[in-house]
């Protein structure tokens, strides 16, 4: 967390002092503070094979971790008066860390015999985005105007879990089982998405203001993972790709102070081509789902 909050304050300086070189016309900048509700879960899906017994078993795990959080934002702008390009920084962090309940679902299969394991647990998230991004005006007729923009975004998820339940069931014994369990699982992940643009600016009046933006990203995630059931820990390398989506609206209260309301979604998909082993575990396939959407009000100062 120390050193997002280092290279977002390199960034803002690099901002507020290059930005006289990049613009033809007077600069200006915004400040914005902001709180928000954001919502979702990130999912393991994992395929493989382990060894019990000199036995060979396949299982297939399914992980739902909860990222249902408050969250704080810090923003900056700077641009052109005159709007026909800007660039953005913003840096989000936690501020709640009950994150929601946690499920994992095991399934064993030692031919002929079916093992399936249905487990929960309480979830604290420790959460982080920084997002770079800059928008370039390409079209502009009356009231509208078209953006293109590239950008960059870093996530940081850390989870910690307490199993409280287990169901164990096996078809084939006519076994059924259901207790408490105490156990803890903690996990890592990290997102990294260079993204594209596209986005309209709509104004209504010269008060009122309403944006959208849709964007595809390339994605680089890691996560690892420490687990009871895989024996220590794991550690996967992801690639895929996401899709980026925001609404929000501003209302210029005078010339230099603002509110604005947003929503933003993103969902990541990313799968790991290599396999791996750990002690009596191999793993086939490794993939990862994240999707958050994020509820936001923000305050700021134009100058």
């Amino acid at each position: 967390m120390k050193k997002s909050v280092l290279v977002f304050l390199c960034i803002l300086s690099i901002l507020m002092a290059g930005g006289s070189a990049l613009a033809q016309s007077p600069l200006k900048y915004e400040f914005s503070f902001g709180t928000g509700y954001m919502m979702g879960d990130t999912t393991f899906k994992t395929n493989g094979n382990v060894y019990i017994q000199n036995r060979n078993a396949k299982f297939t795990r399914e992980m739902e971790l909860p990222t249902d959080v408050m969250m704080a934002t810090a923003a900056f702008t700077v641009g052109s008066a005159t709007d026909s390009w800007r660039i953005n920084a913003s840096l989000s962090k936690n501020v709640t860390e009950d994150a929601g309940t946690m499920k994992d679902l095991y399934w064993l299969k030692i031919t002929p015999i079916r093992i399936n394991l249905f487990s929960k647990g309480n979830t604290d998230l420790d959460a982080m985005a920084l997002d770079i991004n800059a928008d370039y005006r390409f079209y502009q007729r009356q009231n509208l105007a078209l953006y293109a923009g590239v950008g960059f975004r870093h996530n940081d998820y850390g989870f910690d879990t307490k199993y409280s339940e287990a169901d164990l069931s096996s078809p084939e014994r006519n076994y059924h089982s259901t207790g408490s369990v105490k156990a803890f699982y903690t996990n890592k992940a990290d997102f990294n998405l260079a993204y594209l643009t596209l986005g309209s600016q709509f104004d209504l009046n010269n008060m009122l203001h309403l944006y959208a933006k849709i964007g595809y990203a390339y994605t680089k995630s890691t996560d690892k993972k420490y687990s009871p059931f895989f024996n220590g820990v794991y550690k996967s390398d992801y690639d895929g790709d996401a899709l980026l989506l925001s609404i929000a609206a501003r209302f210029d209260l005078n010339p230099n102070w603002f509110l604005t309301g947003k929503i933003d979604y993103q969902r990541i998909e990313g799968d790991s081509k290599r396999g791996g082993h750990k002690r009596n575990i191999k793993i086939q396939s490794d993939d990862i789902e994240s999707q958050q959407t994020t509820l936001s009000v923000a305050i700021g100062y134009s100058f």
